[in-house]
């Protein structure tokens, strides 16, 4: 790997660019002036191999524990299964969900509903943790009250691995 080195794992390399396998890719080199963490080159990256084991209960448990209590917020989460694995391959996500969701709470209350979903394009292989606010009847402001919402965590989701998009889809609660 030219350009690479490899180093041990250690849980305070938290900055992840992404995830190959066992692998995580980090930043050897800080961004400098307004250079953001996607605009890195490959040879500015270190490969640092996963420790087995401990990281990745640590991740499970976390992912858990956020599910739960978007469950207790009444969080619909239709495909828990998909949302777990979106969550394991970006746990810098996990942390962002109960925010995010306890604010779209805020602006749109019972009878509304919020659901978390993996939205899959079809078209392609991107695919994102959308948070739906479904409605019986809509306002023709909610678009406006969603930026707004969603707007408060934009400076928290770029520096994200993942993306978590807060949005309706016009389609009557579940």
């Amino acid at each position: 790997m030219m350009g690479m080195q490899m180093v041990p794992w250690h849980r305070s390399a938290v900055p992840k660019i992404g995830q190959l396998g066992n692998y995580v890719w980090q930043p050897s080199v800080e961004p400098k002036g307004s250079q953001a963490r996607h605009q890195l080159e490959r040879k500015d990256l270190k490969v640092i191999k996963k420790k087995e084991g401990d990281q990745e209960s640590d991740i499970t448990s976390r992912c858990e524990v956020v599910v739960s209590r978007l469950s207790a917020m009444n969080v619909v989460i239709p495909n828990l299964k998909k949302v777990k694995r979106y969550l394991l391959n970006y746990p810098d996500m996990i942390d962002l969900l109960e925010p995010v969701c306890a604010a779209v709470l805020e602006r749109f209350p019972p009878p509304s509903q919020v659901a978390l979903e993996l939205y899959q394009d079809p078209e392609s292989d991107d695919q994102y943790l959308t948070v739906y606010v479904r409605q019986h009847e809509y306002d023709k402001e909610i678009l406006d009250v969603l930026d707004e919402v969603s707007n408060q965590f934009d400076d928290i989701l770029c520096d994200t691995s993942g993306w978590l998009l807060v949005t309706t889809d016009f389609q009557d609660p579940l």
